[in-house]
């Protein structure tokens, strides 16, 4: 029985010796490491050369699309509408007659101040001849200038109301809508009916104040419209508030856009890209090339076919773009692809080189 369990303690001291013997086999010794090292593969990596380009920091905002014109048209006369030319939409040119306010009455008043006024002309030729005759008095003259005087005023009176009953277009512009119609009676000042002029549009775009220093009047702005997806229409900036919105701390800012073809209509979404500031000689990387740990950010370079991280203060960000202030130079050679797994210092093989 001892010679059993003996033999049982040999069999596991050689079974534990002969596996040590294995594992020490089995671990690099210092010439096998270096080989394991440099036996390891380049990672594949693509890369762009950096230089110096123009960067736009660019602003997005939204605003509304408003008529370049949008007046109510008011009653100069009181009474009754009796002709009415126009209809809600309709295209009218400056001049056009609209209304006919109570014309009738007025046409005959001013049929009777004129006859009264040719008249007063016919006398006072008469008078000024028998005066040159020595019939009539100089106070015969006299009167009969002054009836003359009232006559013609009269006449311009009535001439006025004449004037005012008949309601015209101010502006070349689209009805709108109408407020009164055939058969109503107006009041004087009432709104009859809105103009608006649209082939010239006003686009309002709210300016937060930290950014209203870097734009002026004359500006080119881009601007997009949810219904014309397609689209990008060019305006340009003919007036800055002087004063913010009290209730949003804006500053509007209106865009004048060309409207000629008829495409873009009031009430429309405007979306506005407006060129806050313009960098002649950026450097310029794209944002997916960029990493960040801990408040940090970090780019990747490739020298000699070798990785090297690089730490950079990231500036403005465009689109899938990002301006560096700091850390990059012109001519360095940014990795773009196959960055994420490198660390520093390892080989990598550039599969294809691009200019930035």
């Amino acid at each position: 029985m001892t010679r059993i369990f003996i033999n049982a303690a040999v069999c596991v001291a050689i079974a534990a010796a002969g596996g040590f013997v294995v594992y020490q086999a089995t671990l690099p010794g210092p010439a096998q490491a270096e080989a394991v090292t440099t036996t390891v593969p380049p990672t594949n990596v693509e890369v762009v050369t950096l230089e110096p380009r123009p960067f736009s920091d660019m602003l997005y905002l939204t605003g509304q699309l408003l008529a370049w014109e949008d007046i109510g048209i008011s009653a100069e006369a009181n009474g009754v509408i009796e002709w009415q030319g126009i209809e809600v939409g309709q295209q009218l040119h400056k001049g056009d007659e609209l209304y006919h306010i109570d014309t009738t009455a007025v046409q005959a008043d001013y049929a009777r101040a004129k006859a009264q006024a040719e008249l007063a002309r016919a006398e006072m030729k008469r008078t000024e001849g028998l005066r040159q005759s020595g019939v009539a008095s100089s106070q015969v003259f006299d009167q009969a200038a002054a009836e003359l005087k009232l006559a013609e005023a009269g006449l311009r009176t009535t001439e006025i109301r004449l004037e005012r009953s008949i309601v015209r277009a101010p502006i070349d512009g689209v009805v709108s809508s109408l407020t009164k119609e055939l058969g109503e009676f107006a009041d004087f000042g009432m709104e009859l009916c809105r103009l608006v002029r649209v082939d010239i549009l006003n686009s309002v775009i709210p300016v937060p104040e930290r950014d209203i220093p870097h734009f002026k009047v004359g500006q080119e702005v881009d601007i997009r419209f949810d219904a014309l997806p397609d689209q990008v229409f060019t305006g340009e900036i003919f007036r800055i508030a002087p004063k913010a919105d009290t209730s949003t701390r804006t500053f509007p800012v209106e865009i004048e856009i060309d409207n000629a073809e008829g495409v873009l209509r009031p009430g429309m979404t405007a979306r506005a890209s407006l060129v806050r500031q313009v960098f002649e000689d950026a450097i310029v990387v794209p944002v997916f090339a960029v990493r960040a740990m801990e408040n940090q950010y970090f780019v990747m370079v490739e020298q000699d076919g070798t990785a090297h991280t690089r730490a950079i203060i990231p500036g403005r960000l465009q689109g899938s773009d990002v301006q560096v202030l700091e850390g990059l130079h012109a001519g360095e050679r940014l990795i773009v692809s196959g960055h994420r797994e490198l660390r520093d210092g390892a080989p990598v093989a550039v599969r294809d080189t691009q200019p930035s």
